[in-house]
């Protein structure tokens, strides 16, 4: 699902908590992108299963579009309690 304005502005808050950020593990490049909020991925022995896992929300390289997934309802609740939807 799209990111909300305010979705955004508080992936962007919890983010700056981190002033010494990771660069991008394959090209070193320091500018991330929130990009969408997603169900999550329920991993299991049989496979993937899309869905009804933790909610994500994505983060991408701006350089080499490598993509990091962080537990969106842990940063929802810290601020307050702004929630999924």
């Amino acid at each position: 699902m799209p990111v909300k304005p305010e979705q955004f502005a508080l992936v962007q808050q919890h983010l700056a908590k981190f002033p010494q950020q990771q660069p991008c593990p394959i090209c070193g490049g320091k500018t991330w992108n929130v990009a969408a909020l997603e169900s999550g991925l329920l991993m299991h022995d049989a496979g993937v299963s899309v869905g009804g896992g933790i909610p994500t929300v994505t983060v991408v390289c701006a350089t080499c579009y490598f993509v990091r997934r962080f537990a969106w309802m842990p940063i929802a609740r810290a601020a307050g309690g702004a929630g999924h939807g």
